[in-house]
């Protein structure tokens, strides 16, 4: 059992196994012979040769049954069996080994006897195998040894004391080989042989376990250093050794792994995978996704085979958040752009199979990109995110909403297409984005939607088409003032199109050298002294003829092909003036998406150096819309420009929607009227009441008053009775270009204003 057992320790099992065999047989049988050898019979003994050698037969194959049965379970029940029937085999093999004895009488036994000396020798046998278990470790060894031998030496006793000869004259053969000389030496050289093996072989053993401690040791180490769970197996698939790693993951003692095999813990492996080793996704038992990857490996001890086990959860975990971020809106969790074109297609493909067809809905938040510059773009954050919560409690459960980035926002109205019910649930996305938002700090937003709606079939079935259209019913909406929705129609196709014509002709105006400049005189009410010029821009394009500013500056600024003209007149303004032997001022009108550039002042610098031109003489019209939402960057660049020596104006005062707050946020240089408080002022007393009301306040503020679009001597005569400084408009002459006033540009005295 020893041999046994640490055969299967250092990987040499069959050999141990024929060794342990023959230890247990023979050495059994050499025992019971010498024990017959010992006995001084009175009369003369011989043996029987076959029969002597078919005795030890018996033992050599009882004891590789009970071996085998052994290694078959762990359960308690084929342990006894296993040592039940070695003393089975050990009893049979004494009474057939009495059978060869000769002698000059006839054997007879006593049936009680023998049947005490089976239940002895095979009763203590299985006790024996149950003592030793299958731990190997030494007080087992020895009280399993002890408990065997006792049952040998009380089978021996009691087999001899069953049998008794009655004398018959049969002649006794003492001779040769069957000589008790000769029989003892044979069984003494038996068991020196057996004996010597049994040293060699635990000696060989013991060395051998020693290397295969320490190999076990080098590999439990390495094992318990890796990231991996790991399991060393033996040649038939069964752990031998485990780490700590799979020991957590199984969530199972070490101990209680060792002698498994490894197939069992996983629902999917391979023959092949077992053998040559390889790769491949699994599971555990349990359950658990896994990774598992097996290699055979040669060792000190033998063949093994390593397996590895990865836990996938925390990777696939990690997967599955990247997909979500690949498809996600990180500031609101709604699907992005990747995501809608994934479910466009597929409620397009649904539509094109007869489904009900669905609408598909283009918004933008009117006003955002105020509240971002004025608050910063934590609020900016705040209102988009405020926005998206929103969203999803305006629509359906089933319906797809999605941020394209900025203020864009798309909602897919799912298996509903029809234009009453896609309507209301626009209004419905209207009213709820446009409630007050709490930015914090005490402030609120006051933002509201445009939507444009396409539908799926009745516009488009093609994906790039149909959000081509709800783009150009949303272009439809942010024309007519924005805070709306609509829904698309053929008609708006050809108002896009001049639209795109307008823009793709306005990026080549200043390349083109289609761009001029006209002038308009800007005099003293008092004695019509010229004291300056506003740069007027105009546009010769081609096949159109001149376009104003009016019919072409707000497409420019939507666009940004703005920043190019814009660059244009205020250089080509600058350079002009500088020429002139008059040192007049020069008024140029800024577009606000200039005036957020973040190099306006250097810009401006520029601009001033390369033309030669003092900054007292430039003067920047700013229209009063600009400065509505108090854009903190605006305004201290501004201030910047006015401290170079540069004037900043407000234009079109009275005209929109100005506040008096813009008064005191900055401390403008001048105001200008708008042309249609004038206009009115003879004969509507409100018009009037707000001239006076301007003129007031340019009076308190200590800031000159400019009024625009003066046509006649009355309202000149008007002006001069309310005490306005300056005027500019047709009376005192119409935008031309400069070669029209070459005459007043010549040196004469212009007094400051």
């Amino acid at each position: 059992m020893v041999l046994a057992g640490l055969g299967r320790s250092i990987g040499l099992p069959r050999l141990a196994f024929g060794l342990a065999v023959m230890v247990a047989g023979l050495g059994a049988w050499s025992a019971h012979f010498m024990a017959l050898l010992a006995y001084n019979f009175p009369y003369p003994l011989g043996f029987d040769l076959p029969v002597t050698m078919f005795s030890a037969s018996i033992g050599l194959v009882f004891a590789a049954i009970a071996f085998t049965l052994r290694t078959r379970s762990p359960r308690l029940l084929w342990q006894a069996a296993s040592g039940g029937v070695l003393g089975l085999g050990i009893v049979l093999m004494h009474y057939v080994g009495t059978s060869a004895l000769q002698l000059p009488g006839e054997l007879f036994y006593d049936p009680a006897l023998i049947a005490a000396s089976a239940l002895l020798g095979s009763g203590l046998g299985a006790l024996s195998f149950i003592a030793l278990g299958r731990s190997g470790r030494m007080p087992r060894i020895l009280a399993a040894a002890s408990i065997l031998s006792l049952g040998i030496i009380g089978l021996h006793i009691t087999g001899i004391a069953s049998a008794f000869m009655l004398p018959n004259g049969n002649p006794v053969r003492t001779d040769g080989a069957t000589s008790r000389l000769w029989l003892a030496a044979l069984m003494a050289s038996v068991m020196a042989a057996l004996l010597v093996s049994a040293l060699t072989t635990l000696l060989v053993g013991l060395r051998l376990k020693k290397q295969v401690m320490a190999e076990t040791t080098r590999l439990r180490s390495l094992s318990d250093a890796a990231f991996e769970a790991i399991a060393i197996c033996d040649s038939r698939g069964r752990i031998v050794d485990v780490n700590t790693m799979l020991s957590q993951l199984l969530a199972t003692a070490p101990e209680a792994l060792v002698g498994t095999p490894v197939k069992l813990l996983f629902r999917d492996t391979s023959q092949d995978l077992m053998v040559k080793g390889g790769r491949i996704v699994t599971a555990l038992a349990a359950g658990t996704p896994v990774e598992l990857l097996t290699r055979p490996v040669h060792t000190a001890v033998g063949p093994r085979l390593v397996v590895a086990v990865r836990d996938l959860r925390g990777r696939l975990e990690v997967e599955r958040r990247m997909l979500h971020l690949a498809r996600h809106d990180p500031l609101t969790g709604l699907p992005n752009r990747a995501f809608l074109n994934e479910r466009l297609t597929l409620e397009l493909a649904q539509a094109r199979a007869g489904g009900p067809g669905f609408a598909l809905m283009c918004l933008d938040l009117d006003r955002f990109k105020a509240v971002n510059d004025t608050h910063g773009h934590a609020a900016g954050d705040i209102v988009l995110r405020e926005a998206a919560r929103r969203l999803r409690a305006a629509t359906r459960q089933d319906d797809f909403v999605a941020r394209l980035g900025g203020d864009e926002f798309v909602v897919i109205r799912i298996n509903d297409g029809s234009a009453d019910s896609s309507a209301l649930m626009a209004a419905r996305i209207c009213e709820y984005l446009s409630e007050p938002y709490d930015l914090g700090n005490g402030a609120r937003g006051d933002i509201s939607a445009s939507i444009g709606i396409a539908r799926c079939p009745q516009d488009t079935d093609e994906a790039e088409e149909l959000q081509r259209c709800a783009d150009v019913a949303l272009y439809s909406v942010k024309r007519d003032g924005r805070n709306g929705t609509a829904f698309y129609s053929r008609s708006m196709d050809e108002v896009a199109r001049q639209r795109s014509a307008l823009e793709n002709d306005l990026r080549l105006a200043t390349p083109r050298g289609e761009l001029e400049l006209y002038w308009q005189p800007q005099r003293l009410v008092a004695d019509d002294t010229l004291i300056g010029f506003e740069a007027l821009l105009r546009w010769h394009r081609p096949g159109r003829g001149d376009m104003p500013p009016e019919d072409f500056v707000p497409t420019a600024e939507s666009s940004g092909a703005i920043l190019p003209i814009g660059a244009w007149v205020l250089r080509t303004a600058c350079t002009e003036a500088a020429k002139w032997p008059r040192p007049l001022r020069v008024s140029v009108n800024i577009s606000v998406v200039q005036l957020q550039q973040k190099d306006f002042v250097e810009q401006i610098q520029a601009v001033l150096k390369d033309a030669g031109l003092p900054a007292a003489r430039l003067e920047l019209e700013i229209r009063e819309g600009v400065l509505l939402s108090e854009q903190e960057d605006a305004i201290l660049a501004l201030k910047t420009v006015q401290g170079l020596g540069v004037r900043v104006a407000l234009d079109d005062f009275g005209s929109g929607h100005a506040a008096l707050g813009m008064l005191r946020s900055f401390s403008f240089d001048r105001l200008h009227i708008g042309r249609s408080v004038v206009k009115d002022m003879s004969r509507d007393a409100g018009s009037l009441a707000m001239m006076r009301a301007i003129m007031g306040l340019g009076r308190g503020l200590k800031m000159p008053v400019l009024a625009e679009g003066v046509e006649s001597p009355d309202q000149l005569k008007a002006l001069r009775l309310e005490g306005c400084e300056l005027y500019q408009g047709y009376l005192g002459g119409r935008p031309e270009p400069v070669a029209a006033y070459r005459r007043l540009l010549q040196p004469a005295h212009s007094p400051a204003c």
